[in-house]
């Protein structure tokens, strides 16, 4: 019988692989714009937190993205981070859990995000997912290897040095985009950025109780970090 192939996340190599290629892309290629100088500011775009509606709103849509942690901007431009205010939304861990998955389901744009979810979603539906992630070791290794299901703390920096200032909530984004603006110098967007059907959705409805308790010890640190609940 063959061998199944690891997973990175089993071999502890899953972020330090995608830390090299950040550093890597960002060295190469700088990401910095005119509009990361003139508001002296870094949007960190942890997915699934509306990042891309938040970058259109703000007018820095030109921004290639990367989805890079905060710890790669430090290690690609210490000089502009060292002068840069750092900001970035968060999401409900429930909430983003499930967003990450029908966003997967659906289909990405990204053929790698596409072949992933083909092998290890199929035709499975959430509450399937989510049970088998929390009963299946080696399942759950492979979900948490694909950096959409990451948990968020991850982009945010290393366990005891957050590099984000400015933290705002998905849930509060009407808001937040207030709060933004005003700390960016700039006036707030006509319109507040677009949430996708789904992602208006009462998560709650999808979840029973084991599949909360499941969530919640996969993002525990999520939820220590940020102060997030189920309700």
């Amino acid at each position: 019988m063959p061998v199944p192939k690891l997973p990175l996340q089993l071999l502890g190599l899953s972020h330090p692989y995608h830390l090299a290629w950040w550093r890597q892309t960002l060295r190469k290629r700088s990401v910095l714009t005119p509009w990361n100088e003139r508001h002296g500011a870094l949007f960190v775009h942890i997915p699934k937190t509306a990042g891309t509606s938040v970058l259109a709103a703000l007018g820095a849509d030109a921004v290639f993205d990367t989805h890079a942690p905060a710890q790669v901007y430090r290690d690609a431009y210490p000089e502009f981070f060292s002068r840069a205010r750092l900001f970035a939304f968060v999401r409900n861990p429930w909430d983003r859990f499930a967003s990450c998955f029908h966003f997967m389901k659906s289909g990405t744009d990204w053929p790698m995000q596409q072949q992933w979810a083909r092998r290890h979603i199929g035709d499975q539906d959430f509450a399937t997912f989510t049970r088998r992630a929390g009963r299946d070791p080696l399942f759950r290794a492979r979900v948490m290897a694909e950096r959409f299901f990451w948990p968020q703390s991850f982009w945010l920096g290393e366990e005891r040095a957050q590099l984000v200032h400015d933290l705002y909530r998905f849930e509060e984004i009407d808001a937040a985009m207030v709060a933004l603006c005003a700390r960016l110098g700039i006036a707030p967007p006509a319109q507040t950025p677009h949430l996708r059907r789904v992602d208006k959705a009462d998560f709650r409805s999808l979840y029973d109780e084991e599949m909360v308790a499941i969530v919640g010890r996969l993002y525990r640190s999520d939820i220590a970090r940020l102060g997030y609940s189920f309700r």
